[in-house]
């Protein structure tokens, strides 16, 4: 059973900690709105790392370097900058009607 979820389990925590990359990315390089711009560049940034993390993984012995490592760690990010735009939108949206309500 353990053999089973090893695999999921490591790719998952790698995507989650490429997600977590591309947020604090995008955190720091965003100094009000989010733009796609900002979004960009925290996605190519974790794209970078992930993809000279495989070819640090290369000249480790017992480790192999792997185009679809960098293909998950780039995934995770993705999905970690939709889910922000998903958020800002929502916040925005409830920003705005809570905005109109009250001149009304």
């Amino acid at each position: 059973m353990a053999k089973k979820i090893d695999y999921p389990v490591r790719k998952t925590a790698h995507a989650t900690e490429y997600a977590i990359l591309a947020g604090c990315v995008l955190g720091a390089v965003t100094p009000g709105f989010i733009r796609w711009k900002n979004g960009l560049t925290a996605i190519c940034t974790a794209v970078i790392y992930a993809a000279t993390d495989e070819i640090h993984q290369l000249f480790v012995p017992g480790r192999a370097g792997k185009f679809t490592d960098v293909l998950i760690d780039t995934t995770g990010g993705i999905i970690m900058l939709l889910f922000i735009a998903l958020v800002t939108h929502v916040a925005r949206k409830k920003h705005t009607a809570g905005t109109v309500k009250s001149k009304v």
